[in-house]
């Protein structure tokens, strides 16, 4: 059987205001106390009355109004015409072009060593990227039973560790 550490819990509290930002997400209505089988930590039952005050005047999760869904666009998909539509902004901005600010962008998933899935949060668009110039071993396809090349597996765990949820 598998046995890990114990977990370490803190409490933060900010120096300028003395108030706990997970208290002040959950009065917000923006999160749930949630009780552990370790215990309960120092502040849980502040969490608690913070959570029965956002539940009673209908804050965030608990309100009325139904959250607006929001569609991310896939750039994977070269039919899409607001795919197209994006595509031009995406190109001058990664073209550096004066007056054209540079793009941020987070790391959403390490598709291999070399491909990642990047999430655009000023587009709202989801690109794959694939680095050029650089040779990594390629893991095989899910199902299949290609080989595997040497170091595969330490690669794909290099690229995870070192970009998965990473602002680019």
């Amino acid at each position: 059987a598998l046995t890990l550490p114990p977990r370490q819990n803190v409490t933060i509290t900010m120096a300028d205001s003395g108030k706990n930002p997970g208290e002040e997400l959950i009065r917000a209505g923006w999160g749930v106390p949630m009780s552990t089988r370790d215990g309960q930590c120092d502040g849980y039952f502040g969490y608690c009355d913070a959570f029965e005050e956002a539940k009673k005047e209908g804050r965030g999760l608990h309100g009325k109004k139904k959250a607006q869904d929001t569609t991310v666009q896939d750039m994977a998909r070269p039919n899409d015409s607001k795919g197209k539509a994006v595509l031009g902004q995406l190109q001058r901005a990664g073209a550096g072009q004066a007056g054209v600010p540079k793009l941020k962008a987070f790391v959403e998933f390490v598709l291999s060593p070399m491909r990642f899935k990047l999430y655009i949060p000023r587009q709202n668009a989801q690109i794959s990227v694939n680095i050029a110039g650089i040779v990594s071993p390629m893991t095989p396809m899910p199902g299949s039973n290609d080989p595997t090349d040497p170091c595969a597996e330490e690669a794909l765990a290099f690229s995870r560790k070192l970009m998965n949820q990473r602002e680019v």
